[in-house]
Parts: structure tokens; sequence; C-alpha cells
């Protein structure tokens, strides 16, 4: 059989609807925090940060987008204040990773565990209950 480039357009479409339901799901799971504000629990989204990893010579990018979860909705208006702070360091700490720890899993946990740790130090709190991917995207 012959494969033609029409084969990976279908498999990019497909991957791309999968992404979309679990990047609806980080939203609702969004509006569930604040309507749910009794809990306290509120996830706070942050899109759209985009560098060149570590070793590339900027010919391939990481688009990421983070949703994370805080323990009170006044964490979350300090959050927002802060914001700026945590997008440089979401930059540093993902620019600073090259392809090969990028899409390792276990690295990607790593990650997790150093983004949660950093931007608890940025708020001053323990406060930041979970990171989660809602997004990632290496090309």
């Amino acid at each position: 059989m012959k494969s033609s480039g029409g084969d990976q357009t279908e498999a990019s479409a497909n991957a791309e609807e999968t992404a979309k339901p679990a990047h609806k799901k980080a939203e609702h799971k969004k509006k569930e925090g604040k309507e749910g504000e009794a809990n306290g629990a509120v996830v706070y989204a942050i899109k759209d940060i985009v560098v060149n990893p570590a070793g590339t010579g900027g010919s391939r990018f990481l688009s990421a987008s983070f949703g994370f979860e805080l323990d009170s909705p006044e964490l979350a208006a300090e959050f927002e204040e802060r914001e700026p702070l945590v997008r440089d360091a979401l930059i540093t700490i993902l620019s600073s990773k090259t392809v090969a720890q990028l899409t390792d899993v276990k690295q990607k946990e790593i990650m997790r565990y150093q983004i949660k740790k950093r931007v608890s130090q940025l708020m001053g709190t323990d406060g930041v209950e979970a990171v989660y991917y809602t997004d990632f995207v290496l090309q």
C-alpha cells in the first residue's frame, strides 16, 4: 500500500481532536472551581507559553498551557496579579529543557514538580496544590 502525506494529515487531525476535549476539560474544571468556591479549590489557567527548547538553535518550539490548582479564591486573585512573574518562571524552566527532556514522561513529571516549587516560592505560599499540563505541543 502506498503511504501518503494524507495519512499524516489525518493523524494530525485526530490528535488535534483528541487534544481539544482535554483542553475543554481544563476549562470546565476552572468553571467548577469558581462555582464551587465554598470548597476553596480554584484552577487558574495560564495559556500560550511558547519557547525554543535548549540546544535547538531556534529550529524547534514548544507551545504549552497550564492549570494551577490553588487552595483558595484569594490566592487566585494574587496569582492573577503576579501572572507576569509566573509566566517568566515558566519560560525560564521550559526553555532550559532539551527536546529529549520535554518528550520523556519522567522528565515531564520532574518538570511539573519544579514548576510547582518555583511558583510556590514566587507566591510565598504552599497554596499551589497541583500543576496540570492543559496543552503541550512540541514541533
